[in-house]
């Protein structure tokens, strides 16, 4: 079976330490009167999208695989924990031909990334034509079984977009930091079924924004938002109405 350890399902859909197999939960009920369709007509559709990150300036897109991640940067770097999760789940289920020997590839691969600061970049070219070759040689594998072919095909797909970062060290080899800042939200709207009002959502953007800003400088997330909401605020500019 799938598990957060060979595939992409969140910690949450792991099984319990303590907490015997019981087959699947029964389907939560349907709330039809609380969806939220978009407008038929809207006035305009604004497709937004930044040059370069406001981080690091990059213009290179770190995701998974999924179809709806592509086209949002010049360049595309594909974020390995995904297919080394996929990699694993294809060998629990008996392919050792091509996914044992993908898995490995990434892995050194990763291995490169993380000395990167302390090699040359005629070094780091030499990597990737060498990561390259090796995987040519393992994508002429035949897989076995379900799982292996289906790994096999996104990669040959993909396979221009796994490597982007061994040569341009801003880029990171995976996406897990931007997934870890999500992670919270993504679990407040699976538990509340999202805001009802602009207000709400404004006000934890802002909250989250916070709080994530005080742990990623290793502050007190208590002083931080304390000292947020004891600055003195801007006093909007006063107009006389005649």
């Amino acid at each position: 079976p799938k598990t957060p350890g060979n595939s992409s399902l969140p910690p949450s859909k792991g099984q319990k330490a303590k907490q015997a197999a019981t087959g699947k939960k029964p389907p939560r009920m349907s709330r039809p009167d609380f969806g939220r369709a978009l407008d038929p007509d809207p006035d305009r559709i604004v497709e937004s999208r930044v040059d370069t990150c406001p981080h690091c300036a990059a213009e290179v897109w770190v995701s998974d695989m999924l179809a709806n991640q592509r086209g949002h940067g010049t360049a595309w770097q594909v974020c390995l924990a995904h297919p080394i999760r996929d990699a694993q789940y294809a060998i629990e289920n008996g392919d050792t031909t091509f996914s044992a020997s993908f898995r490995r590839l990434l892995l050194r691969a990763m291995a490169i990334g993380k000395r990167r600061d302390g090699l040359k970049d005629t070094s780091l070219k030499q990597y990737l034509s060498d990561l390259d070759r090796r995987l040519d040689r393992i994508i002429a594998a035949v897989p076995i079984g379900e799982a292996g072919l289906k790994l096999h095909k996104r990669i040959r797909r993909n396979r221009a977009h796994l490597f982007v970062f061994v040569t341009r060290r801003n880029v990171p080899y995976t996406n897990n930091i931007s997934e870890r800042h999500l992670r919270p939200c993504t679990i407040l709207r699976k538990v509340t079924n999202g805001f009802r009002c602009e207000w709400g959502a404004q006000t934890y953007a802002a909250f989250r924004s916070v709080v994530s800003t005080a742990s990623a400088n290793g502050a007190s997330v208590l002083d931080t938002v304390r000292s947020v909401l004891s600055a003195p605020r801007a006093r909007a500019p006063l107009v006389a109405v005649g």
